[in-house]
């Protein structure tokens, strides 16, 4: 027992020398890592070149930093892009969610429900219900 009290104490001192020891701080300035604004622009321009060249995903994950930033015209506005070009599942469902929701389009539950049928004859199994549970 006294061994290991021992033990701990030293290497509580010795963690204690090591930390004061060190002269200059060595944490990261804030101005050394850039703005958040400047990396989520950087991330929008790589996205949209993605997106321009072809990359269905890149295209989706436009579309849903739109919606993060409460874009939602422009999120919409991918999505369908993505959705109709592509026949990408996630941007076609995102795109039904935000008209069943109204968000940053006109409330349309019969959009929603033809984009979820038509997920649903591509292969999504959860959209055959999503469809069933909208009014014609």
């Amino acid at each position: 027992m006294k061994k290991t009290i021992f033990s701990i104490s030293a290497l509580f001192v010795f963690v204690l020398l090591g930390c004061s020891a060190t002269k200059n701080s060595t944490l990261v300035k804030n101005d050394t890592l850039g703005s958040s604004d400047t990396l989520l622009q950087t991330t929008k321009d790589k996205l949209t070149n993605d997106c321009k060249a072809g990359d269905k995903v890149s295209c989706k994950k436009l579309g849903d930093y739109f919606y993060d930033q409460a874009k939602y015209g422009d999120a919409a506005n991918v999505y369908d892009y993505t959705c109709a070009k592509f026949w990408y599942i996630p941007a076609c469902l995102r795109l039904a969610y935000m008209f069943k929701n109204g968000t940053g389009v006109e409330k349309n539950e019969s959009i929603a429900r033809d984009i979820y049928k038509r997920a649903c004859y591509n292969g999504d199994k959860n959209s055959c219900d999503l469809a069933k549970n909208l009014k014609p």
